[in-house]
């Protein structure tokens, strides 16, 4: 047979594969024959070399590049006021998709740009569900709380927005809420684990009405807890003016019924007022609180506290204690007994222990002016306090147990048992390290007993 022939016989019989893989490998080793003869072979040792040096360097670079030029997120946030604002906890099987991170994002959104407005005050720094992925999950308002407040530690916050969206009959309903770092800020613990403004209901997602309804009830509620984030921040740098002016504002936000939480913002307008000795507008401003929900513990208690400060006041001016206002005083105790009888005290909000503490400043004040025989009444009440905060396992309640320190410091004082005055009013000055202007009151008394102790000492 001629050679032409032959190599035609052997083309025939030559077997190809079917498995994709051999032949991919196949060409693979061809390739890489090729590039081993034709290129390869062409360069020395040291050339060949060279070129990998050179490509684990341009490889090294862009890696470097990609690496320092990518966002870093931060682990902690360290702004002057931190606001986080959470997805918010998704209840139900047949709610839209995303729709927890859809209220959050449009409240983040709103509260950035409400808060670029402002010239002055705290440099607020505010993380959305884009840098914190997980809802707070819980099925009690004070679980999410506690969720919330773990939160608040881990990455330094001082205020937390979350909330939950629920499937109902009709459609859906979203209950905003909040967490605040109460750390020198105990007036703010009045929203903690509370909604503003009762839940709204929205239609399903699957209603032509939807999107709608939801842009228009979220407008009202961003406005609201945008409103309320910018207050609680002045309130708690102690801008007191500042706050009470933008805590008023909300009042004239249309869309927001009296029905729907308004007591708790009557409630934070009484305090920054108070804050600001507008005692008018505090009183004025606890009762519509009253007004609008009875139950509510917290106003009372502020009322209290009010009737407190009224009372001392003419004692003050004149440093009789004959003209301590007794009718006032005794207003005080009134309005702690329906604080104690009314069932909606918010969770974490601590209503039993500023009852004790406001109750034995009204009790040390009863005793100092000769209406009671001792000051045994006072006493049990710091006391209580004081193992509230249970030597700082509750620190949402260490300015009142400083205080109460310091009131019992003063009682023990007045009764001449001065090492003992020393000892509360050393424990006073500790606690309240984060207010340095009540620490310095506190360690100019701690100072004035030492040295009586030392001028009495043998």
């Amino acid at each position: 047979m001629p050679p032409k022939e032959k190599r035609r016989s052997k083309q025939k019989n030559i077997e190809i594969k079917k498995s994709q893989g051999f032949v991919i490998g196949d060409f693979a080793t061809v390739i890489n024959n090729f590039w081993d003869e034709k290129i390869i072979k062409r360069f020395s040792f040291e050339q060949r070399l060279g070129f990998v040096i050179i490509l684990v360097t341009v490889i090294g670079v862009g890696l470097w590049l990609f690496l320092s030029l990518k966002p870093i997120q931060k682990e902690i946030m360290t702004g002057e006021f931190r606001i986080a604002v959470v997805n918010f906890y998704e209840k139900g099987e047949n709610l839209r998709d995303d729709i927890g991170y859809t209220i959050a994002s449009g409240i983040t959104i709103r509260l950035k740009d409400d808060l670029q407005e402002l010239a002055v005050g705290p440099k607020v720094e505010v993380w959305g569900p884009d840098e914190l992925k997980d809802a707070i999950v819980g099925e009690s308002s004070l679980e999410r709380a506690e969720k919330a407040e773990s939160l608040a530690k881990e990455i330094h916050a001082h205020m937390v927005i979350y909330g939950v969206v629920e499937e109902n009959e009709n459609g859906m309903q979203v209950i905003p809420e909040f967490y605040l770092d109460t750390q020198g800020f105990h007036e703010g613990s009045e929203v903690i684990g509370q909604y503003v403004g009762s839940p709204f209901s929205l239609p399903g997602s699957d209603s032509p009405s939807w999107q709608f309804n939801f842009d228009k009830q979220m407008q009202i509620r961003t406005d609201i807890i945008s409103s309320f984030a910018r207050g609680l921040t002045f309130f708690a740098v102690h801008e007191y003016d500042e706050a009470l002016s933008i805590l008023q504002g909300i009042e004239e936000i249309e869309g927001w019924q009296d029905n729907e939480g308004r007591e708790v913002l009557y409630a934070l307008i009484g305090f920054a007022a108070g804050k600001a000795e507008n005692y008018e507008l505090t009183q004025s401003s606890l009762e519509k609180a009253i007004a609008i929900n009875p139950d509510y513990a917290r106003p009372y208690i502020g009322l209290a506290n009010l009737n407190y400060i009224l009372a001392l006041k003419p004692f003050e001016a004149s440093q009789n204690v004959n003209d301590v206002d007794q009718t006032l005083l005794d207003k005080c105790f009134e309005y702690l007994d329906l604080a104690v009888q009314s069932p909606e005290k918010p969770p974490l909000a601590e209503a039993e222990t500023k009852i004790h503490f406001a109750r034995g400043q009204c009790y040390w004040l009863k005793t100092f002016t000769g209406k009671l025989p001792n000051f045994d009444l006072a006493v049990s009440e710091f006391r209580q306090v004081i193992d509230a905060y249970g030597d700082g396992a509750n620190p949402r309640v260490y300015e009142f147990a400083g205080e109460s320190h310091a009131r019992l410091g003063l009682i023990y004082r007045l009764v001449g048992k001065l090492p003992e005055a020393a000892e509360h009013y050393q424990k006073a000055v500790e606690i309240l390290s984060p207010i340095p202007e009540r620490q310095a009151v506190y360690q100019k008394r701690l100072n004035e007993i030492n040295a009586e102790l030392l001028r009495s000492t043998p």
